[in-house]
């Protein structure tokens, strides 16, 4: 299925900016880094953590597909109730893709996309369905380690920036973007512009030069996108994406360590 009527990017006005969640009073939260179709390597991971799907939550920073071998299997994962994932940079290309036709598409293919050529009518309609659902952000309370805990009520989930206030998100939630926020400040997430989102998807800079500025607005936030041998701290900003493509090994990071590690400066 590929749409070939242009549209803009439909994509990135589209998007839900943010998902928030509510805590999870009742098992652990982990956070996984770009799991590319690496679906048996993730299962492995989860039964090596004795993963409860009943009351644990998998929590990703996106780029579940392109690369591996099982990219529909970890898409379809997003239909759970215990999954939980933003938008990557390849989820976007897909969706850009479908939505626009060439020369989105020969980008996609150029970046591992052929997965999509191989499946059923049927299973790319679901899986385009998936797609359109995926935020660009996620936030989480932190568990009860010491911190303010923070529950949304529905009223809230609906509100715009309900959920950034000093009292809430700043000191106790963990924010979730695929590469970087734009100016280092979660507070403006609602009005970021179609640049500004394209940015929380694609960029490096902040990685790259190694900058320990703080993200305003969040107590910390997960990053994926760019490779690390390990998960790693910079400021409050997390990077977790371990390179399951290239290793064939999922890195799993408990939400309450994260916490731990805020609560410690």
């Amino acid at each position: 299925m590929w749409d070939n009527s242009p549209c803009g990017d439909a994509t990135l006005a589209a998007m839900t900016p943010v998902k928030r969640l509510p805590a999870n009073r009742h098992g652990r939260d982990f956070v996984t880094g770009d799991l590319h179709g690496c679906y048996q390597a993730l299962i492995s991971a989860l039964k090596h953590q004795s993963f409860d799907p009943s009351q644990d939550r998998l929590l990703s920073v996106g780029d579940l597909v392109d690369r591996g071998p099982d990219s529909a299997k970890v898409l379809k994962l997003t239909a759970k109730p215990w999954f939980h994932a933003v938008m990557g940079n390849h989820e976007w290309m897909a969706l850009t893709a479908l939505q626009q036709g060439q020369p989105q598409v020969g980008f996609w293919l150029a970046n591992d996309g052929h997965w999509w050529t191989k499946i059923n009518e049927f299973e790319q309609q679901q899986l385009f369905s998936l797609l359109q659902q995926l935020p660009l952000a996620l936030e989480v309370p932190f568990p009860d380690t010491g911190m303010l805990e923070v529950t949304f009520s529905e009223d809230e989930e609906e509100k715009e920036g309900s959920a950034t206030t000093p009292n809430s998100c700043q000191n106790a939630c963990l924010g979730m973007i695929h590469a970087e926020v734009p100016n280092r400040d979660w507070s403006g997430i609602h009005h970021w512009s179609e640049e500004q989102r394209y940015h929380a998807l694609w960029s490096r800079a902040l990685l790259r030069s190694r900058r320990l500025d703080p993200v305003a607005g969040i107590a910390a936030v997960a990053h994926g996108h760019t490779i690390v041998e390990a998960p790693c701290w910079l400021g409050n900003r997390l990077y977790v994406d371990t390179g399951a493509c290239l290793s064939g090994k999922v890195t799993l990071t408990l939400l309450s360590e994260i916490a731990s590690v805020v609560n410690a400066r």
